[in-house]
């Protein structure tokens, strides 16, 4: 008997998956990873676009930032901080203002991301706002600089 009822909702499940997975359809979009390390620190953002996103704070796909540890780096949009910032695709060019602390003076500070991740993406820049440097992202895949000032900010722009 419980035999019969364990199978039984073996079998549902299956077909739940099964059925749900035969309706699923994906989202046209893209999204990448950029991780900021200095030390054994680091800190891992995500950012991108999506058909089903909206400009600001989205709060079915971006995820707060919880700041603390030797490294801190997130998106600011508004007065909100965050971890995973997904913009729509309407309106052109979008941007991800990047904040990197951190209170280790004097050591590197290194972002990394996959280039891999951009390839549905337009043209991906980033900008360091203190230097002027704008690294194309889809032709390399880190950027470093000396934490001398423990803030440094960034732009990031996606452009179609």
């Amino acid at each position: 008997m419980w035999t019969n009822k364990i199978y039984a909702c073996l079998m549902i499940s299956l077909l739940a998956a099964a059925f749900g997975a035969s309706i699923a359809h994906a989202v046209p979009g893209w999204e990448a990873s950029m991780t900021a390390t200095i030390s054994t620190a680091e800190n891992k953002l995500v950012f991108g676009q999506r058909a089903d996103a909206r400009d600001g704070l989205d709060a079915r796909l971006d995820v707060p930032a919880m700041l603390g540890g030797d490294i801190q780096a997130y998106f600011a949009e508004g007065s909100d901080t965050l971890w995973r910032d997904i913009k729509g695709f309407h309106g052109g060019t979008k941007s991800w203002d990047v904040r990197i602390t951190s209170a280790i003076k004097n050591k590197p500070v290194v972002l990394r991301w996959k280039p891999e991740e951009l390839r549905d993406a337009g043209t991906v820049t980033i900008k360091d706002t203190s230097t002027g440097t704008i690294v194309n992202m889809k032709e390399a895949s880190t950027y470093s600089y000396i934490n001398t000032t423990g803030t440094r900010d960034f732009t990031i722009e996606a452009a179609e």
